[in-house]
């Protein structure tokens, strides 16, 4: 009996679907592990959605077709999209959009391809956010990523100059100071 079970088990197909993943469950972010061991089919960008940062978390939304957002393509297995459903709070956050264009209205992926994007009406973070100028997270943060580095180096540099300032100071009150006991050093001599 449980042989028969699991030759049905192995004979099922499992069925696979895509994904266009569009912040950190992208390649080298730090959600990645959700999506591992789906087939990474390459890179889009999806009109109709302009990408916000809330929080130092992305968002898509969907708008008036002036924005885009560059996503990642994948295979998944219907275990990765439930795992992607409970990432995202799917459906009491997070709404999903099927067959999507990859860049124009008339362009349709020839499969099922589905997106996860926030529903302003559910999410008290929408329209919130930092709009991301290129709809790339990856570049997104990148720049954030060298803006505070630039911030740390500058506040590093000011406060070497500020010490170097400081030391700067001490030495040429040690210079009058010196000077001033030569002075009267030479006072006393002078005297006798």
């Amino acid at each position: 009996m449980q042989k028969q079970n699991k030759k049905k088990i192995e004979k099922r197909e499992i069925k696979k679907t895509f994904v266009l993943i569009y912040g950190d469950c992208r390649k080298g972010m730090s959600y990645h592990n959700i999506i591992t061991g789906s087939k990474y089919l390459g890179t889009d960008m999806i009109y109709g959605f302009q990408l916000l940062d809330v929080v130092g978390r992305p968002m898509a939304l969907p708008d008036d077709k002036k924005h885009f957002v560059s996503v990642e393509r994948y295979e998944i297995t219907d275990n990765i999209k439930r795992k992607l459903k409970r990432y995202f709070s799917y459906p009491r956050i997070y709404r999903i959009i099927s067959t999507l264009s990859p860049n124009k209205e008339d362009e349709k992926y020839d499969d099922e391809t589905i997106m996860f994007y926030i529903d302003p009406k559910l999410s008290r973070h929408s329209g919130r956010g930092l709009h991301v100028k290129n709809g790339d997270w990856l570049e997104h943060i990148k720049q954030q990523r060298l803006d505070e580095k630039k911030k740390k180096d500058d506040k590093k540099k000011e406060l070497v100059e500020e010490e170097e300032k400081e030391q700067k100071k001490a030495l040429e009150e040690k210079k009058v100071e010196k000077k001033t006991i030569l002075n009267r050093i030479a006072d006393i001599i002078m005297r006798k």
